[in-house]
């Protein structure tokens, strides 16, 4: 996952579309990296990686604007 992110050079600021949001995981960095100027969007379809991924997001310090299944 490391040096796929890498690949995507991304830069504080930026703006970054995730199809997928599983665990969350993925995004929780992708928003380390972009910093509070950025911003992340991550869809997922499947209603049960909603519900697991929900209690982490809001255990951590991100802010989601919306969480719906």
């Amino acid at each position: 996952m490391a040096r796929m992110i890498e690949l995507l050079e991304l830069e504080e600021g930026m703006r970054v579309l995730e199809i997928g949001t599983g665990t969350g995981y993925k995004a929780a960095l992708l928003a380390e990296i972009v910093g509070i100027s950025g911003q992340v969007t991550t869809i997922e379809l499947h209603p049960e990686n909603c519900n697991a991924n929900a209690p982490a997001s809001r255990r951590s310090r991100l802010q989601p604007d919306s969480l719906k299944s």
